[in-house]
């Protein structure tokens, strides 16, 4: 249930408002007191950075999620020699070519 209230705060609030609104919904319900997981739950909710985490709510230009694990998990699999790169010349030379693809796009 306190899952499922969490995820509610994230994908079924409409502004920051009402996300503010329902976490303090949440903490008002004492989850907190319940086992001290839930606590540090509500207390990782409840620290000043939550206007980050919600900030896509109020600004459309702002996705969702910044995709930031699917370039750390690309990055770490390049950074290993594989892929057919045998050396680590190799490997280096194809992460300056990710690089140059990635970021210089335009």
């Amino acid at each position: 249930i306190l899952k499922q209230k969490i995820r509610n705060i994230f994908l079924q609030s409409k502004s920051q408002a009402e996300a503010y609104q329902k976490r303090d919904e949440l903490t008002a319900e004492n989850w907190q007191v319940k086992n001290q997981h839930f606590a540090n739950i509500i207390k990782f909710l409840n620290i000043p950075y939550f206007k980050y985490m919600t900030t896509f709510l109020d600004r459309p230009e702002i996705s969702r999620s910044g995709n930031s694990e699917n370039v750390i998990r690309t990055w770490r699999q390049m950074e290993k020699v594989r892929y057919g790169f045998k050396s680590d010349k190799g490997r280096i030379d194809h992460l300056k070519l990710y690089q140059l693809q990635k970021y210089l796009k335009n």
